[in-house]
């Protein structure tokens, strides 16, 4: 699924009952090894209130987040 044009995981209930995770990833780069590394953040919404209902809100907070990291990384 595409969050902020980012193909994401996004999985409800998985943390546990009434959660939303989000798995998006952030920025990709070669390690001290010479391997290519893709860097996540996860992003959990839990609430009185089924997954999938919960989906939608992180989804909207991965969004922001992912805008936010964007602002922050260096020019490359």
């Amino acid at each position: 699924m595409n969050v902020a044009g980012i193909k994401s995981y996004v999985v409800a209930d998985e943390a546990e009952d009434d959660s939303c995770t989000v798995r998006t990833p952030h920025r990709t780069y070669t390690d001290s090894v010479g391997e290519e590394t893709t860097e996540l953040f996860q992003l959990t919404v839990y609430a009185p209130r089924p997954g999938k209902q919960l989906c939608g809100v992180a989804q909207g907070f991965v969004a922001t987040v992912a805008g936010e990291i964007a602002k922050r990384l260096p020019a490359g």
